[in-house]
């Protein structure tokens, strides 16, 4: 074993915790994470932190008659460890999309052979394929009534699988950038954009299929290519981003899942393209290539959306370079963003960061190259695509895992 570096980390997280009852609340929150180290072998690279949440005293008094309740805090400490891995000898090009699968492995997509063409599982570390593939590059998977879907350069924008591939009804012709199952309202949909071509209400770039049913063309006329959706199942809202037509505007757009022919924007909008789309807590986290979110915020490449007060937020300062993947992992709120970058917020960061809530840090060396994907599974476990060679200084093709230990 050899060890490369010995590095502290020291991160401050506002918590916030709300207490029902009457009379007065004191209450302040912090998360700290101490004593980060890093041990490199040739197959993984360790980065342990511990975290130590301290709640100043809180009191909440109540006063019925004669009795008085008081209410103190706890204190707890948590300690998070995760070692950069490679799955396997990876796969021979470039990863675009990353699904973990309700049957408990990682799906993967893609312009590569690995597996089959340009679509694979890894199980039992081993890449298994899907017949000989959907018919192209794919961009996004998702799943749908317990369906494989996938999107992409395909015949058609968007093709499931149930031992072969196959059109939806109403096959849609054009490419497919994003998928997502937004479930909710009077049922499942199944929502998908791109650039699709086939019929005039598909011009507007987004559509929508309820259960079984054909798909139903979407969105404004002034969406030229959408890049990414997100679901916030809170707000019951679908977000989709993207670039104008004539690459002039740019927009993120949100439709009630009861109505996902009536869209609305957002309050203000970036300026510039939009990429990704993350949705967790009444909260939308939103990368591209920008540096306004509003007439007086800048910020470069990334911000957060309060869906419920309809307000912005820089995070920090932002990142170096245009921002390509967002994924938040719920059990901590830690939000990990990809792209093409060697800093965030002035930190150096190689094409991968996490946002703790108040300040991004590095994932030790990050990767040699473009993250275009990240999804993160129930343990906690990051993975990692896009076109590089290497991620935390092992041998990594084109996707690897942060193993939450």
């Amino acid at each position: 074993m050899r060890v490369l570096q010995y590095f502290t980390i020291a991160l401050i997280i506002g918590l916030s915790f709300y207490n029902f009852g009457c009379g007065s609340v004191n209450e302040e929150a912090t998360t700290t994470i101490t004593s980060t180290t890093t041990t490199t072998t040739a197959a993984s690279t360790t980065t342990t932190v511990t975290t130590t949440t301290s709640v100043a005293t809180t009191v909440t008094t109540t006063t019925i008659g004669s009795t008085t309740v008081t209410t103190t805090s706890t204190t707890t400490t948590t300690a998070l460890s995760y070692s950069w891995e490679a799955l396997g000898s990876g796969v021979d090009d470039t990863v675009y999309a990353l699904f973990w699968s309700s049957n408990g492995y990682l799906i993967i997509g893609g312009d590569f052979t690995t597996g089959s063409n340009n679509i694979a599982s890894f199980e039992g570390g081993v890449y298994r394929g899907y017949a000989s593939g959907p018919g192209g590059r794919v961009r996004a998977i998702t799943e749908h009534s317990g369906i494989l879907m996938a999107a992409g350069d395909l015949a058609h924008a968007v093709r499931y699988f149930n031992g072969s591939w196959n059109d939806r009804g109403g096959a849609l012709i054009g490419y497919g950038n994003c998928l997502v199952d937004a479930a909710g309202g009077s049922g499942p949909n199944l929502c998908v954009g791109g650039t699709l071509t086939n019929e005039a209400a598909f011009i507007n770039r987004f559509a929508y299929a309820l259960n079984s049913n054909d798909f139903v063309g979407g969105g404004t006329t002034n969406w030229g290519t959408v890049e990414a959706l997100t679901f916030d199942s809170g707000s019951q809202y679908v977000f989709a981003g993207g670039i104008g037509l004539g690459q002039a505007d740019y927009f993120i757009q949100k439709a009630s899942v009861n109505n996902l022919g009536g869209w609305s924007s957002i309050t203000n909008q970036p300026n510039g393209p939009i990429y990704a789309l993350a949705a967790n807590n009444g909260l939308l986290y939103f990368g591209g290539t920008f540096d306004q979110i509003s007439p007086t915020t800048n910020t470069s490449n990334i911000a957060k959306y309060n869906i419920s007060s309809e307000t912005f937020s820089a995070l920090d300062s932002g990142i170096a370079g245009p921002v390509y993947a967002l994924a938040v992992d719920t059990s901590n709120g830690l939000l990990f963003a990809g792209g093409y970058f060697s800093s965030a917020s002035g930190t150096s960061a190689n094409n991968i960061a996490v946002w703790d809530g108040s300040s991004w840090h590095a994932l030790n060396a990050g990767t040699n190259g473009t993250v275009e994907a990240i999804a993160i599974d129930p343990q906690g476990n990051v993975y990692v695509g896009g076109h590089f060679t290497s991620a935390g200084g092992i041998s990594a093709n084109h996707i690897a895992k942060l193993t939450r230990d």
